[in-house]
């Protein structure tokens, strides 16, 4: 498997499916999930071979219609990386955002993680 397909069976079960990479779709339904990789840490041996793991700093978004369930789900979501069989942790709590546009709540959160090399 992938990161990105081990992050939406993570994720899914939060919001019926509606995890996407990177954007949300173009008509979409909420509550949902985006995710997108913004960098993660370089690793090279000095032996000049690759590890047998990456490391990705994914950024989780949720979106939904109210203040409280962005934020519920956020939190599920930190919790269900942080236990899940990936090496995760949270680079800081969770940042509340608001949409004036869409009227929508969202949340951002930035974790570090390991994962096997495919």
């Amino acid at each position: 498997m992938s990161l990105e397909s081990d992050l939406y069976v993570l994720l899914a079960p939060l919001v019926e499916g509606r995890v996407s990479p990177d954007v949300l779709p173009d008509k979409p339904t909420f509550p949902c999930i985006t995710y997108q990789q913004i960098g993660g840490r370089s690793a090279w041996y000095s032996e000049k071979a690759m590890p047998s793991h990456k490391h990705a700093r994914i950024q989780l978004n949720v979106w939904a219609k109210t203040r409280a369930q962005a934020s519920e789900i956020a939190r599920a979501a930190e919790g269900l990386l942080c236990d899940s069989d990936l090496v995760a942790e949270p680079f800081g709590a969770l940042t509340a955002l608001y949409e004036e546009l869409l009227k929508l709540y969202g949340t951002r959160q930035d974790f570090g993680v390991w994962y096997p090399d495919p």
